[in-house]
């Protein structure tokens, strides 16, 4: 039962007793606390959410319970005790002034959207014994630039502050205030999962790897500067809004002979009518005939140009599976070139044939060798 008296400052709700001093917050008490939301069923301390700057959890509570601090918009800093295991959903959703978190040891789950857009906070460590991370806990942490992972956590990983699933075959979270501008989706990643790159702003071209077949709900939501998209072949499911409000879209390049059947809002709010749609050769009656995709201010067909080996005299190249291969007698300094004369790679080549792993976005490049050939080869 309810109680609460010094004109709302203190009281007792379930198994928690908390009170307010100045403005820092205390709980105390055994096992979980309530779960509340953010409708009918606030917190007892909602109307206090203004003025709160500190909270504390003593030992004894076991979980922070749903929507606990929800929009607590003063909040700077939280100490939560060891015998906690569990963070509910929504438990510091929008706590904007939150500077820092140190998750416990004891944590097994953090909910979904249990720290989404806490705009404040620079870094989290997911701590080893966290086995479930619900979806979108971190998103729209606009100056989050890290989420590191406990090295012996056995469900999740994470390379350089972005969070895979163990085997890294799920992407699952994405770090807002990371400062890149492009980013590539890994191959060995099949699955974007929901809202991982939501209000990434810095990010102004996406490429996804062959190999990922599903990209989640919202994943790519409010991602206002991003112009450039790669989706390759491998992806069979877009979910709903995976790229609303994407409003500076200028190039949306897919590789489906047959292109596949996605949601109406997937585009909803971003600038797709003003934007090109790049598809393979020989397509361009299949997209102008599909829903989404015919919504495109241009449809534009690649050049269809195989994977073969071109050939000037005595030197051969090919660009397949992103690795440059180049067969010549010589010895000498190869360079790459955008079509616009940009110095993209130089190579040191050995005698004979070399294949090299080199990373060129689609498009047409100039290869030469000091020996004084030179060759144009389209990448794809």
């Amino acid at each position: 039962m309810l109680s609460i008296n010094c004109y709302g400052q203190s009281g007792q709700d379930g198994n928690a007793s908390w009170h307010i001093t100045d403005s820092t917050i205390v709980f105390t008490g055994t096992g979980a606390m309530n779960d509340y939301d953010n409708n009918s069923n606030k917190a007892p301390w909602y109307p206090h959410r203004t003025l709160i700057k500190k909270a504390v959890i003593e030992c004894g509570l076991t979980t922070v319970g749903k929507s606990a601090f929800a929009l607590c918009s003063a909040l700077e800093s939280i100490e939560i005790t060891d015998s906690v295991t569990s963070i509910g959903d929504n438990a510091f959703l929008g706590c904007r002034s939150l500077l820092n978190i140190d998750i416990p040891d004891s944590t097994t789950t953090i909910g979904t959207l249990a720290f989404a857009a806490c705009s404040g906070l620079t870094s989290v460590v997911i701590p080893r014994e966290v086995r479930t991370i619900g979806e979108g806990a971190f998103s729209g942490c606009s100056g989050l630039i890290a989420i590191n992972v406990d090295i012996g956590n056995s469900i999740y990983k994470d390379i350089d502050g972005i969070v895979f699933s163990k085997d890294e075959k799920e992407l699952l979270l994405y770090p807002a205030g990371k400062m890149m501008s492009s980013y590539i989706v890994p191959d060995h990643v099949t699955k974007i999962g929901y809202g991982v790159f939501l209000n990434c702003t810095n990010l102004t071209r996406i490429e996804i790897q062959n190999g990922v077949t599903t990209i989640g709900r919202e994943a790519f939501y409010n991602c206002n500067n991003l112009k450039v998209i790669k989706i390759p072949g491998s992806v069979t499911t877009i979910e709903n809004k995976a790229f609303q409000y994407c409003s500076s879209l200028d190039t949306v390049e897919v590789d489906w002979e047959t292109p596949i059947t996605v949601s109406s809002d997937m585009f909803t709010a971003s600038s797709i009518a003003n934007a090109i749609l790049s598809i393979p050769g020989n397509t361009k009656s299949a997209y102008e005939t599909t829903g989404v995709w015919n919504s495109f201010g241009s449809i534009v067909e690649r050049e269809t140009v195989a994977n073969e080996q071109v050939s000037f005299e005595d030197v051969k190249v090919s660009y397949v599976d992103k690795m440059l291969i180049i067969d010549s007698p010589y010895i000498e300094t190869l360079k790459i070139y955008s079509i616009s004369g940009t110095l993209a790679n130089t190579i040191e080549k050995n005698e004979g044939r070399v294949d090299y792993s080199v990373r060129l976005p689609y498009g047409v490049y100039i290869v030469t060798g000091s020996s004084g050939w030179s060759i144009k080869i389209l990448t794809k």
